[in-house]
């Protein structure tokens, strides 16, 4: 894949506010979504309002607490939990597309 500059002439990195960048090289992917075992993250405590629910897994600020909210669902979500439902999400899925049309 090739790094395309933005339309405005920038590089692949471009700074969209002092708290986001847009990245589009693939090869600095793991460098920003490092994994648990390299790297502990915690989310920003200011984005917390805006999932609504502050004790959701989603808006958990400190690390170690989102993970055992997170593993909790885990089984959920795995590729062997999703595949067992593909016929019902690939339903609804269709159903979307058809209100879509």
């Amino acid at each position: 894949m090739e790094n395309r500059p933005t339309p405005r002439g920038n590089g692949p990195i471009v700074r969209i506010n002092p708290f986001e960048v847009h990245i589009n090289d693939p090869d600095f992917y793991d460098e920003v979504y490092v994994g648990a075992s390299k790297l502990k993250t915690e989310q920003w405590s200011w984005t917390v309002p805006m999932f609504g629910t502050p004790d959701s897994i989603l808006a958990t600020v400190d690390h170690d607490i989102h993970r055992r909210r997170r593993n909790a669902y885990a089984n959920y979500f795995s590729k062997q939990s999703i595949q067992k439902y593909s016929n019902v999400i690939q339903a609804a899925v269709d159903k979307l597309c058809n209100k879509c049309e």
